[in-house]
């Protein structure tokens, strides 16, 4: 029986969490109550709206202005496919987690946090797909095609265009990288992961722009809410047992 790549992963993640629920991770959960309605929560839930409202029309002229300029970015397209596919990100940050146990322990809570971040995203996107039931532009139906319930029974992927799962997994372990990097330049050179998976994503016609955009936009609601959960709950509970 051949092994799955995603199942490795989830063992894989298993295992890390497991570490870091030994290690405390989770003992603020329950008492961990995000304040949506302070900055930046309402603007991120007030511009998704937005900017599927924008850029869901414009889909077929970016999809076909992405694939026009295709062969002038190969190798960003081919990189952008690789931590994409299989979940290769996932085996990335773990390996860097396991690594940073050896190295410099306070590292491995960091990127702990955006490998929740990831998954959670992940998650989400994968509820939200079953929802809108999207057809992926190869499937020729156009970018209007929206819960064509059909298939969701018949189990066809042809329909979960909306959001990217690819997309979220990478953005998901970005944004939480944006939030706790200092460094301006790193900020923002850390979106070149989704950026890159997303036209690769969009190249192939295996999403549409709007698809793309609007899981990064989910990943930076819940990468934030990790993150102050890391900053609020989790170094203010170490600073009372130290």
């Amino acid at each position: 029986m051949k092994i799955q790549p995603k199942a490795i992963a989830a063992v894989i993640m298993a295992v890390i969490v497991i570490l870091e629920w030994r290690k405390g991770y989770f003992k603020g959960l329950k008492t961990y109550r995000p304040s949506l309605t302070s900055p930046p929560y309402p603007a991120f839930f007030l511009s998704l709206p937005v900017l599927m409202a924008i850029l869901l029309p414009l889909d077929p002229f970016l999809l076909e202005g992405i694939q026009s300029f295709g062969v002038h970015y190969p190798k960003v397209v081919d990189f952008g496919g690789f931590i994409g596919k299989n979940v290769n990100f996932w085996y990335i940050l773990g390996g860097a987690y396991l690594v940073s146990l050896v190295i410099k322990k306070e590292w491995s809570e960091k990127i702990f946090s955006a490998l929740l971040a990831s998954a959670l995203t992940g998650l989400v996107v994968h509820f939200l797909k079953m929802v809108f039931l999207r057809a992926r532009p190869d499937a020729g139906f156009g970018p209007f095609s929206l819960l064509n319930w059909d298939g969701l029974w018949k189990g066809t992927r042809a329909f979960q265009s909306f959001p990217s799962g690819d997309v979220a997994l990478v953005a998901g372990a970005a944004a939480y990288f944006f939030y706790e990097s200092k460094n301006r330049f790193f900020r923002w050179l850390i979106f070149l992961f989704p950026l890159s998976n997303a036209l690769s994503r969009v190249s192939g016609s295996r999403h549409w722009f709007s698809d793309t955009a609007f899981s990064m936009g989910i990943a930076l609601v819940l990468a934030r809410m990790i993150w102050d959960y890391r900053k609020h709950v989790l170094n203010f509970s170490s600073h009372e047992n130290s």
